[in-house]
């Protein structure tokens, strides 16, 4: 296993976050805040890219070559009907910038600078990371009323004596299923089966087989053969809490089919289902009835096997591996030795007063302005945003395959979360130090970094290749698109009752404060170079009223934008983010050595990186230590080392 140490280059990863403060800005009635605003009128408002931009449209995806998708840029064109096989065979047409995609930029800045709630977060959403460890082998059980684990001694079947087709198991000639009873003679000095057979013979062990996933470099199969104490002869068995049987059960099944939605890709991961997976799902709904009524766990196997027989009886004998933090008394099931983790936090019980408003009358900044559609209320926008025209002046780069786009990895834990204090490595459930508390550090709670924004990559008309252009062998993971490489656009936000200070907020928010060297990013490809823009603000309209003849008479009139720096002031009292948002914002000093993480000699490998950061100076393959963490956006440098092999 190799060993690494500090390379010879440096890189700024593409994202940051922006800090969290202590606790979200809610307390916002929404009828309140309605009645409060007197303000309705609309900006006139200019929008200038600063590097190229893409935003799809999506009435026809191409398949150039059969390989890879190609889109073309947004426009009012419906490609549906056209006949072309590629990009190049269409006109090029006049672009357009979707009121929604700007609508969701400045959502999203307003929200860093107002201190309000993460509002697009899936705070339902599992989160997982893969460990590197092995895990240990063991049979779930569900006897007298309650769920165990059987200790197991995995033994290696050679690979080449299994035969996998049509779903049918054949070994050595005969047929096999998942989970079967079996006997077999083994070589303890290697724990490798030299027979197995169906039926018990003389001097056989009983074990049970388990078929592991395709893996083309994999050269055994499993068989499982209970663990017995040397002293009493019994099995050896690992109690659980009860009180932690839902969420574990929930977290062995969301692991399965995160393996089996990824697998069932390709032909030679779908040759044998161990369970009939269109039967298989998530146990949510009654985990999260009995979240916090821990005490009635005889009602929720109850439920399980009336609601879910296929997951009860799938499960009441599964075959698993599985790694127990002491510390909590959790256990962690999965259906591979070194696979992945599925953690009992949610994000949710991470974000604490951050995550998403539900109730109009407790709203945070955002939400009270933009609206909120939640399950239980909504309140209505009081801005809208319309479609961004294009002026004339407007040039596409040639069409070009888009380096591979990467979607966000919260098991990235080193750069999600904050860094706990001793700690060795850290997650969303628990924080070890392979010296002191290996089973978890007493007292951890996971602190995510913060909102998510991308660096700014300047760009320059004569650097090639583009920072976003693909330079390697295309697969069906990249995209084909034709940028917009310059363009002028006008668009309006119109607003209704709103007050001053939020009219305010939002012209600093689009404006950017008013300094020139700022910009925003939108659409696809923010993380390799694409999409920064400038908005100026050239006209805020309101209404007035006059009474004329007693007869209400409506008119507009332009009004001057505020004292930048007064608002400025005012929004620093909200959060104490504004510095974070500034820097990451400033398009004219961005950072140089933009890259997702990489090793020397290969710029491809992101995975390796995390790798190898866990594996320099002080780390293991077995006991991984996380070495470098995301740099803050205010630090001095926000680079990172690449690694070599040493």
């Amino acid at each position: 296993m190799a060993n690494y140490e500090t390379g010879n280059n440096t890189f700024v990863n593409p994202y940051n976050f922006i800090s969290l403060d202590e606790n979200c800005s809610k307390g916002i009635d929404y009828k309140t805040q309605k009645l409060k605003g007197k303000l309705t009128g609309w900006l006139v408002c200019s929008l200038e890219t600063k590097t190229p931009i893409f935003i799809p449209n999506t009435t026809k995806v191409f398949e150039d070559n059969n390989k890879i998708r190609s889109m073309d840029f947004f426009s009012y064109k419906n490609l549906a009907g056209i006949s072309a096989n590629n990009l190049n065979e269409i006109k090029k047409p006049k672009p357009v910038i979707p009121g929604s995609e700007i609508r969701g930029t400045i959502r999203s800045a307003y929200e860093a600078v107002t201190n309000s709630c993460l509002s697009t977060i899936d705070d339902n959403k599992a989160l997982y990371k893969r460990v590197q460890s092995p895990a240990k082998s063991g049979q779930l059980v569900f006897q007298q009323n309650k769920w165990q684990i059987i200790e197991c001694n995995r033994c290696r079947l050679p690979k080449h004596w299994v035969d996998i087709d049509d779903n049918q198991i054949n070994i050595n000639g005969d047929n096999y299923q998942e989970g079967q009873e079996v006997f077999v003679s083994i070589n303890y000095d290697s724990y490798k089966i030299n027979e197995i057979y169906k039926n018990q013979k003389r001097g056989l062990k009983k074990g049970y087989l388990h078929i592991g996933e395709y893996n083309e470099n994999k050269n055994y199969e499993s068989v499982f053969l209970h663990k017995f104490d040397r002293r009493s002869g019994k099995i050896r068995i690992k109690d659980i809490d009860q009180k932690l049987i839902p969420e574990i059960l929930n977290g062995l099944i969301i692991n399965i089919l995160m393996y089996r939605s990824k697998i069932n890709q390709t032909p030679e991961h779908g040759k044998y289902l161990h369970v009939d997976y269109g039967k298989m799902r998530t146990i949510s709904d009654i985990v999260n009835e009995f979240k916090n009524n821990k005490n009635e766990i005889n009602l929720f196997n109850k439920k399980l096997k009336e609601k879910y027989p296929d997951v009860f009886n799938y499960l009441n004998g599964a075959l698993i591996n599985f790694v127990h933090h002491y510390t909590s008394g959790r256990f962690y099931l999965s259906p591979a030795a070194i696979g992945r983790e599925v953690f009992f936090n949610q994000l949710n019980e991470i974000i604490h007063s951050y995550e998403p408003c539900n109730r109009v009358n407790n709203l945070c900044n955002s939400c009270a302005l933009f609206g909120l559609a939640g399950e239980k209320d909504a309140a209505c926008s009081r801005i809208r945003f319309t479609d961004a025209i294009s002026l004339e002046n407007y040039d596409y780069l040639d069409s070009i395959t888009l380096k591979e786009l990467s979607s966000p990895k919260l098991s990235a834990t080193e750069f999600y979360l904050f860094k706990p204090d001793n700690a060795h490595l850290w997650n969303y459930d628990y924080a070890v130090n392979w010296n002191s508390n290996r089973y978890g550090i007493p007292g951890y709670s996971p602190q995510i970094r913060g909102r998510k924004f991308y660096w700014h990559q300047k760009f320059t008309e004569e650097q090639r290749p583009y920072p976003w252009e693909n330079q390697s062998e295309a697969t069906e993971r990249n995209v084909h698109v034709r940028p917009l490489k310059y363009g002028k656009f006008k668009f309006k936000v119109y607003f209704n009752n709103i007050t001053d200070e939020e009219l305010n907020q939002l012209l600093w928010t689009l404006e950017l404060g008013g300094k020139g060297s700022h910009a925003h990013k939108i659409g696809m490809g923010k993380s390799i170079g694409l999409g920064s823009i400038q908005i100026k603000v050239d006209k805020i309209k309101k209404r007035v009223l006059h009474i004329v003849d007693k007869e209400v008479i409506y008119d507009f009139e332009e009004i001057d934008k505020p004292e930048y720096s007064d608002v400025e002031a005012q929004l620093r009292e909200k959060t104490d983010a504004i510095d974070e948002f500034l820097k990451i914002t400033n398009y004219d000093d961005a950072p140089n050595n933009i890259s997702y993480p990489y090793n020397d000699g290969d710029e491809k490998k992101t995975y390796e990186w995390f790798v190898a950061n866990k594996r320099a100076e002080q780390g293991t393959g077995t006991s991984p230590v996380i070495n470098k963490t995301l740099p803050k956006i205010t630090d001095d440098n926000v680079g990172l080392p690449t690694y070599r092999e040493c």
